[in-house]
């Protein structure tokens, strides 16, 4: 999965503009196979599926340094 982050800010009506551009351009011949060939997914989103997507990665991955006890210093 491909998205981009915006400021939060950003009004609804750009960030449907930069969303579509963005799923046009990832489904190109040449940057789907750019992208498979470094291991990437082109999948199309929508912004609350990519909001949904890092939510999950966050919360996945602080399960893992909490489980496994990482700490910053």
């Amino acid at each position: 999965m491909v998205g981009d982050l915006v400021l939060a800010r950003t009004p609804r009506d750009i960030i449907d503009k930069l969303n579509a551009e963005l799923n046009r351009i990832l489904a190109t011949p040449e940057i789907t196979l750019f992208m498979a060939h470094e291991g990437a997914d082109t999948t199309p989103s929508t912004p609350e599926a990519f909001a949904r997507h890092l939510s999950d990665e966050l919360q996945r991955w602080t399960a893992l340094v909490d489980r496994v006890g990482l700490k910053v210093q």
